[in-house]
């Protein structure tokens, strides 16, 4: 049986993915990354015994990122997912449906670090280096 140490980020600016894998990085969590909804799945499909976290913008070509997370959802009830948007529409949709966790971007690292720990609890080293960068 394969350890859930991955996180699958999933965002068409290359930008935000690197943004995303440098946080996690820094708390030793591996990024597995895709640039669209359909590669974010098939991704998914083939690796999802590793990915203890998925985390997708909603705004992608080819297949937006709540549709994803649905067909993700069917796979492996129990994956953990959050959404992310820059467009305030899009926020409003996500949470009104109380479907997923939502993040605005632009998202700072601390703030995605908190935000991961609240859903899937203590993560490797997460907690002690959260703590720590706090004092």
């Amino acid at each position: 049986m394969s350890k859930r140490n991955s996180v699958l980020t999933i965002d068409d600016e290359v930008a935000v993915l690197r943004s995303l894998t440098s946080a996690l990085a820094q708390y030793e969590l591996t990024a597995i990354v895709a640039e669209s909804g359909p590669q974010g799945l098939e991704l998914f499909r083939k690796h999802h015994d590793e990915i203890f976290l998925v985390i997708a913008d909603i705004v992608m070509p080819g297949m937006s990122g709540t549709v994803m997370a649905r067909q993700m959802r069917n796979i492996d009830p129990d994956v953990k997912i959050i959404l992310m948007s820059g467009y305030p529409e899009e926020e409003m949709e996500v949470l009104a449906k109380n479907e997923f966790p939502f993040m605005e971007k632009p998202i700072r690292a601390g703030d995605l670090l908190f935000k991961v720990e609240s859903l899937v609890g203590p993560v490797m080293g997460l907690s002690s280096k959260l703590t720590r960068g706090a004092g």
